[in-house]
């Protein structure tokens, strides 16, 4: 068998982030619900995509002016962590 061996199994978390939606998301934080908070980006037509629409509406953003393009996919990064050290591989 193939693979690398390890002492304990990776763990993978799925999230939504980047730094215009973690910013957004702290002005959402910042604002009472009187303020409008919209969020402008694209995504797909895919199971993700409609993950990221969701999660925009659950935590309170307008998700109107959000453009979904047919066949398309959202962008995807996994943060490896190794002594404290962050680093990144990218899909996009």
């Amino acid at each position: 068998h193939g693979g690398i061996v390890t002492s304990r199994p990776p763990v993978l978390t799925q999230g939504f982030t980047g730094d215009p939606m973690n910013t957004s998301c702290y002005l959402r934080q910042l604002f009472d619900q009187t303020w409008k908070i919209e969020y402008f980006t694209a995504v797909g037509s895919d199971l993700l995509s409609d993950e990221v629409l969701e999660y925009l509406e659950q935590s309170g953003f307008s998700t109107k002016n959000v453009i979904q393009v047919h066949g398309a996919q959202p962008g995807l990064y996994l943060i490896h962590m190794k002594e404290g050290k962050r680093s990144f591989s990218y899909w996009r």
